[in-house]
């Protein structure tokens, strides 16, 4: 790792929160964020498929197929258009950082820090007829610190796990003010600090040259949060503080499933399904009491061009070219049970550097998330179109460390 390269992850540490929406205002916000800018380009697609050189975040039997040492650097940017409010601000920020290795003939490993969960929102909810206004922000993000192994124990199928080590924390406010004095206004606000462990176990089944399977699952075996309530009326300087342990699973088991097809040495089909189970959860911490939780579910469909290695062959032919699209399902519900949708389309390139060892990626996703932000009793429901606009890229450099090709494997 060069200079450079250094210089760059330290910027990209220091940068801002990212993954802004208005709908990260419940509970933890937005999940099924842990892809790699490659996957996001084809889809949000990687739980079967991994190209030797990127990092598989999903399944972690995909690093059996680690042929290079190297380091892995993403960063996202993105800017929201809200229906009918107009344009919000744009976030860039640091996204994953991966190291990873082959050992042996037929294994890989993989250490580095991903975002699996993160909020960034505030909106104003404002009644004349009564005077009142509420201001409500959600603001957080958590973090996995992971090690994961992956080996090939039959020529037909890799196995995987991971250890994964959970940590972050959410600050969440909730303005009230009145203009009829006779009502209190008051701030109320909570504050976690999130400390978990997971387990990820993965299988890969490879079918002949054209088709693949590949399935993996994540357990959530100990979590736990310290909160801080803090409730400060204003205008009697009356703050009441309140500090509690919890060990309440906030963060749910994930079943990924994915099938890759080779039309032939060029293109690759990738489809997916991936669920979290927050049916399981006990508490979410939704912005309006008449909302609820469900499941969360995400469907992606992908295609990749592979480029070719060929110092004969122009620039245009090096290239990886990715398209795609998705649809979510979100965990958060409004009263009718109708779920926050997501569906976007995917574009990406990779751009291969360093006599074809290294690579800079990107993506660009057209996403478009509708549903409820806001609802009570005797006041009409707040429905909200959102358009974002995220940019990613990634740095990945190919280096020597534990070089076990040649005689070795």
């Amino acid at each position: 790792m060069n200079k450079k390269t250094l210089i760059l992850i330290s910027i990209a540490l220091f940068a801002g929160n990212l993954f802004g929406s208005i709908f990260d205002t419940y509970g933890i916000g937005r999940v099924g964020i842990n892809y790699s800018v490659a996957s996001a380009g084809r889809g949000y697609t990687s739980a079967l498929y991994n190209d030797n050189k990127t990092v598989n975040f999903q399944n972690p039997a995909s690093l059996a197929m680690t042929k290079y040492a190297g380091f892995n650097l993403g960063i996202n940017s993105h800017f929201n258009d809200i229906d009918p409010f107009g344009s919000t601000e744009s976030l860039v920020g640091f996204s994953y950082g991966i190291i990873k290795f082959p050992f042996t003939k037929k294994g890989g490993c993989s250490i580095g820090l991903v975002p699996i969960a993160s909020a960034n929102s505030t909106y104003n909810i404002e009644s004349s007829d009564i005077g009142y206004s509420e201001q409500i922000l959600n603001n957080g993000k958590i973090y996995s610190a992971n090690i994961n192994i992956g080996y090939k124990i039959l020529p037909f199928l890799d196995v995987g796990l991971g250890y994964e080590f959970l940590t972050g924390g959410y600050n969440f406010v909730k303005d009230l003010s009145f203009v009829d004095e006779s009502m209190v206004s008051a701030k109320l606000t909570s504050e976690s600090g999130i400390d978990g462990r997971q387990l990820s176990t993965g299988v890969i089944l490879s079918l002949k040259d054209e088709l693949s399977f590949g399935i993996s699952y994540s357990y959530i075996f100990d979590i736990n949060q310290q909160i801080i309530n803090t409730y400060s009326a204003k205008g009697n300087y009356y703050s009441l503080k309140d500090t509690t342990f919890s060990n309440d699973k906030i963060f749910p088991n994930k079943l990924d499933i994915g099938i890759t097809y080779n039309i032939n040495k060029k293109y690759r089909l990738n489809l997916e399904f991936l669920t979290y189970g927050f049916n399981n959860i006990d508490k979410v911490n939704p912005v309006y009491e008449s909302g609820g939780i469900n499941n969360y579910s995400h469907f992606g469909f992908g295609l990749e061009k592979n480029g070719e290695n060929s110092i004969f062959d122009s620039f245009f032919e090096k290239m990886i070219f990715r398209t795609g699209c998705f649809y979510n399902n979100n965990y958060y519900h409004n009263s009718s049970d109708e779920a926050v949708v997501s569906k976007g389309i995917t574009f990406g390139i990779g751009i291969p550097y360093n006599k074809f060892k290294s690579r800079i990626d990107l993506s660009f996703v057209l996403e478009r998330n509708s549903g409820t932000i806001y609802e009570e009793q005797n006041i009409d429901a707040v429905n909200i179109d959102e358009n974002v606009y995220r940019i990613q890229i990634s740095f990945l450099t190919t280096e020597k460390w534990f070089n076990t090709k040649g005689k070795y494997r």
